[in-house]
């Protein structure tokens, strides 16, 4: 079945009994967020009547590992194609631009009628968590970065150093210009949101059209590109110029991430699609859903990897290392462990595991067994690097975790309490 939109996945949920619908108000202020979390592995949620907001939201769209390979049309990272990480993808990837998108169905103004949430106690403001964000400077750039809304024409944009989005505001401050054009895209096709999230090199909307098997609808908006079948589009200007502080939000990491100073985005046109759906997701430490997406989006390169390593035979992620601290490896017999924990995709990772390629990076507790024992005899099989994260993501230390759960930092309880799903 084709689920080229986010629209059509969500069908697809409701079809297999994977998504629950709430007609009664609720709360964009930790109460969404906190629902999310209990139906984490179980069903996405739609509510349709979020206090102050002007849209439906919906929450845990990627609800399990499956439904994020469901989202694109396939069973498992091994059906994923081959050729991700080339710089280049054939021709049949190219988007197809069509001339009616279904965003346009209507114009509004306010950023504040968004259902944006704050998901724990002490984030700095109300937030899009699911944001496809799209720049150009030579090349066109979809990336997922975090948006605070500030008031009904402005926001923040989380755009981290060595993004896409923050390499063309370098690229246009070095010619003297004071804003980029930017797109902001919510409810984009979830194989554009997948693609937005990975470290490719290929145009995204190329890199999504190579998971469907089809090209991407897109539309133009002055000089952007955007997935046509978005929900809402939010354009405008990313000013050089004027920055705001934004944050501090609770991360996956299990603890706050930092307040700082980040550009503003300033809102000209506003689009939607009827009865739009706006997606976020409740960021938080494992099992939460931005940890599923991020596991498919990067375990979804396996086959692509294979290509220029065929020594390797899988990896995974254990839900307590959260991504940055530690990967599981295996590599065929006779491979060179050094060159396999340089791979680019690899080498940020503060712990790499490398194990045989019996092992299945997916069996955390086996993963463990394996390498404890072995840490103890011997390291033949099973080799650990300290390779420092080389990356300006700030993870968390332990004592910053401990502190979160003794003073019960993230506000359980402070949400309106309803009945567990």
């Amino acid at each position: 079945m084709e689920r080229d939109s986010f629209r059509a996945y969500l069908t697809h949920l409701s079809e297999t009994g994977r998504l629950e619908t709430a007609s009664e108000p609720v709360s964009c202020d930790l109460e969404a967020a906190e629902i999310a979390r209990r139906a984490v592995g179980r069903c996405a949620l739609l509510f349709k009547n979020p206090s102050g907001a002007a849209f439906s939201l919906v929450m845990n769209a990627f609800c399990s590992k499956s439904a994020v390979m469901e989202s694109i049309g396939i069973n498992s990272v091994h059906e994923a194609p081959d050729c991700l990480l080339e710089e280049t993808l054939p021709g049949q990837f190219r988007p197809q631009a069509v001339s009616s998108p279904g965003f346009r169905y209507k114009e509004f103004s306010d950023l504040t009628s968004l259902p944006a949430i704050r998901t724990w106690k002490n984030d700095g403001g109300f937030a899009l968590t699911l944001p496809c964000v799209i720049t150009k400077d030579k090349t066109q750039n979809c990336g997922m970065y975090r948006v605070q809304i500030l008031d009904e024409r402005r926001a923040v944009i989380h755009c981290y150093p060595g993004s896409g989005a923050a390499e063309h505001m370098r690229l246009a401050g070095e010619r003297g210009e004071e804003s980029i054009e930017a797109a902001i895209c919510l409810g984009a096709p979830p194989s554009v949101m997948l693609a937005s999230v990975m470290p490719v090199k290929a145009d995204e909307f190329e890199i999504s059209a190579a998971l469907t098997g089809r090209p991407l609808k897109t539309a133009d908006i002055k000089e952007l590109s955007v997935p046509a079948d978005s929900e809402i589009v939010l354009h405008g200007k990313i000013s050089l110029t004027e920055t705001a502080t934004e944050g501090p939000f609770g991360n996956y990491t299990g603890g706050y991430s930092a307040q700082e100073a980040f550009p503003v985005f300033t809102l000209e046109k506003a689009y939607h699609a009827e009865n739009a759906f706006c997606p976020n997701t409740a960021a938080g430490a494992p099992s939460a859903e931005n940890g599923l997406l991020a596991d498919a989006a990067f375990r979804l390169l396996t086959n692509s990897v294979k290509r220029t390593m065929p020594e390797l035979v899988s990896f995974g992620f254990p839900p307590f290392g959260v991504f940055g601290r530690m990967i599981f490896i295996a590599l065929k017999d006779g491979a060179d462990i050094n060159r396999a924990a340089d791979n680019f995709l690899f080498r940020k990772y503060a712990n790499i595991c490398i194990f045989d390629e019996k092992t299945d990076t997916e069996d955390t507790a086996e993963c463990l067994r394996l390498f404890a024992g072995s840490r103890l005899v011997n390291c033949e099989q099973n080799r650990i690097f300290d390779c420092r994260l080389k990356d300006t993501l700030r993870i968390s230390t332990d004592e910053a975790i401990i502190k979160k759960v003794e003073e019960n930092a993230y506000g359980f309880g402070e949400w309106i309490k309803r009945k567990p799903l």
